[in-house]
């Protein structure tokens, strides 16, 4: 089995010791998975531009049987989507929080609309905590199933 993560966050980020962690216990068990390192943080969140044609170019040469997405951002979601439509591989959206909640006002409004339609579009959904299970459903709109 072949396993692409693609950190929506920064490599100075949580979700990418999360994506090593990962990268490196599946590693042991005997998956072959790559992780392309992020960008660290930039100024004005180009952070979230910057990683979507390396990306692209991940998902576009490369084969997978899963993409894992860590928080769902488009510039991760999207190469993930594509590698689905060209490659046939399984999509994984993990959500690990709801990031318009740690923020006020137009920025709260901003992230909200940038993640809140992509897990629905994933084949699976994770979540770490059970609270956030209810939310998935209703909110992200992701069904029971997945």
């Amino acid at each position: 089995m072949k396993l692409l993560i693609l950190t929506s966050q920064t490599s100075d980020s949580g979700a990418w010791v999360r994506a090593q962690g990962i990268a490196f216990g599946l590693g042991k068990a005997g998956i072959e998975v790559r992780a392309p390192k992020p960008p660290a943080t930039w100024p004005l969140f180009l952070h979230f531009v910057l990683p979507l044609p390396f990306y692209l170019l991940w998902t576009i040469l490369g084969r997978y049987d899963w993409i894992l997405v860590l928080k769902p951002y488009p510039h991760a979601m999207i190469p993930a989507l594509l590698g689905r439509f060209l490659h046939g591989a399984k999509v994984l959206c993990d959500v690990a929080d709801v990031d318009w909640e740690y923020r006020a006002g137009f920025l709260s409004s901003v992230l909200k609309f940038l993640q809140k339609p992509w897990p629905r579009r994933a084949d699976r959904v994770s979540y770490h905590h059970r609270d956030l299970r209810g939310r998935i459903l209703e909110e992200f709109g992701v069904g029971e199933g997945r």
